[in-house]
């Protein structure tokens, strides 16, 4: 099953951001089970060709690959797309006019006008009449709403026409919301958890998934699964790595202040 279908029908997916650029990582991560990696070139300092090797490694495992974009940029989208990725994430979405860009540079004809070329890898490097339609059934488009104006538009946003044919999931930036709630910080304060089940309810009812907020622990993920989010985001690799070598750090030294040397 194509992660698309997967995120489209609500099947629970779990997956770190990935900031790192090493391919082995990837390997690493799909070994434990992750369903996803989210390559990341906004925050991360992958190239493409670095994302090119990433998605190999994913695909030998089994494992979906998304890539977050560093900007709502034609070039951009089409780079990563041609490289075969499982889906695309693409940030700083503040008004309709950014989704119908996105939704323009992502997908071909005849729902967005996405540059065409069969001699990529997405192609199969050949050219194949059904690439364009494959594309448009297979690849998940994931937008981001950024910033107080995102937040505040998501009813323009939601009354494109046919939106959830062109895009899967919305990602709500938790921190972008409490801020617009003058709480800056609090993603579990009341009243950011009540407007985001508000949106969430409001892009459920137009058949598009929602996600947000990043676990932290199991009791995250719990919360995250009540709240209707299928689509699980982890801490980023980095992350991951530091809290595992400070948790040693830290036993080290608590064991050298009670071991007599």
């Amino acid at each position: 099953m194509t992660l698309r279908k997967k995120i489209k029908t609500g099947h629970p997916l779990i997956g770190p951001w990935c900031t790192i650029p090493t391919p082995s990582l990837i390997g690493v991560a799909s070994s434990a089970g992750m369903n996803f990696v989210i390559l990341d070139m906004e925050h991360g300092c992958h190239s493409y060709e670095t994302i090119d090797l990433m998605l190999r490694y994913a695909e030998a495992s089994g494992c979906y690959t998304i890539v977050r974009v560093a900007q709502n940029d034609e070039s951009t989208i089409l780079k990563a797309l041609d490289l075969g990725v499982n889906g695309i994430i693409i940030p700083h979405m503040e008004s309709k006019e950014d989704v119908e860009k996105a939704i323009q540079f992502s997908k071909y004809i005849p729902i967005g006008n996405r540059g065409y070329s069969p001699y990529t890898r997405a192609g199969g490097y050949d050219l194949n009449l059904n690439h364009c339609e494959k594309q448009n059934e297979e690849i998940a488009t994931i937008i981001i709403l950024e910033g107080i104006k995102g937040i505040q538009n998501i009813d323009s946003m939601l009354s494109i026409p046919n939106l959830e044919k062109a895009v899967d999931a919305i990602y709500v930036g938790a921190y972008d919301l409490s801020q617009a709630l003058g709480v800056p910080g609090e993603i579990k304060n009341t009243k950011v958890v009540e407007a985001f089940d508000l949106i969430r309810k409001k892009v459920s009812d137009k058949g598009i998934q929602v996600a947000g907020y990043v676990a932290k622990n199991k009791e995250d993920i719990k919360w995250m699964l009540e709240r209707g989010i299928k689509l699980v985001t982890i801490l980023p690799d980095c992350s991951i790595f530091k809290n595992a070598y400070l948790k040693y750090k830290n036993d080290f030294d608590s064991i050298l202040s009670e071991v007599a040397l």
